[in-house]
């Protein structure tokens, strides 16, 4: 597993009179550093128990949808979690992960208590697995602090990596104009991404079994005649024929056990108490 940097950071005990508490800081300073320490890098590459990951975002996400998944709504009344459910549930496994990483490091496990974050880093900020057509969000260390309840007066939401990004891609934003070679084409679907086939197959096989409306509807395409929708059919069986996955055979049930969700709980338990 490779590690997930967000910055030259270690973990340091930094009090032990009284309750622990526990402060983020420059790498350079865990050289000197004479109690318990660790590099942000090895609590992130640290591999966690997938049933205590999955228990422990599906209890978050639980309580997302209750507090605020009616804050906003789509037009038509899909409300905002349904809409980023995904991303959503991807960010929140990322802070998942890091409870669960901090936690399973012996020294803070024993002795848990308040994190100080790094001063100015932000709280929010890009995996590298981040592409130009699609953002991964992961949570800082700073901003593990802050879930746990650290004070960030100046910590912006944003990293800077974020935030410049955000800066480049809005730089320009008129749309280039089309090719004027274009013309009007038989279009089926348009992705960037191959996996996208496995949503749309469903779609074609409806179409092409007269359940759907015609692809002459859409504005982009001119009115159809026999022949092409007979050649639009075609494709469409041609794409089912050769997109469509083999039968999986059948899976375990992956839902957390009572056990497992017993095990969250404390882990949240002895996290909520630092």
């Amino acid at each position: 597993m490779s590690p997930r940097t967000t910055g030259g950071l270690g973990l340091v005990r930094s009090s032990n009179v009284g309750k622990p508490t526990w402060t983020l800081v420059g790498t350079g300073a865990l050289a000197h550093a004479r109690t318990d320490h660790i590099h942000t890098t090895e609590l992130d590459a640290t591999a966690v128990d997938k049933q205590l990951l999955r228990s422990g975002v599906e209890d978050v996400m639980e309580a997302v949808d209750r507090y605020s998944a009616k804050w906003a709504a789509t037009p038509g009344g899909a409300d905002w979690l349904h809409v980023q459910h995904v991303p959503v549930r991807r960010f929140v496994a990322e802070i998942v992960r890091k409870l669960l990483a901090l936690n399973s490091w012996v020294p803070f496990a024993s002795a848990p208590g308040p994190l100080i974050l790094a001063p100015y880093e932000g709280l929010v900020g890009l995996r590298s697995s981040s592409s130009r057509e699609y953002l991964a969000y992961t949570v800082t260390w700073s901003g593990v602090a802050y879930v746990l309840g650290a004070a960030a007066p100046h910590n912006p939401t944003r990293s800077a990596q974020l935030r410049n990004r955000a800066r480049t891609s809005t730089a320009n934003t008129e749309p280039r104009p089309l090719p004027s070679d274009l013309g009007r084409q038989d279009v089926l679907a348009l992705s960037w991404a191959s996996r996208h086939a496995a949503t749309l197959t469903p779609v074609f096989a409806e179409l092409a079994a007269g359940r759907g409306a015609p692809c002459s509807t859409s504005p982009l395409m001119p009115p159809s005649d026999a022949a092409r929708d007979r050649q639009w059919v075609s494709s469409c069986e041609r794409l089912r024929a050769t997109s469509s996955p083999s039968p999986a055979p059948p899976r375990a049930s992956t839902a957390p056990t009572t056990s497992t969700s017993s095990k969250w709980k404390a882990t949240a338990s002895n996290l909520h108490g630092s």
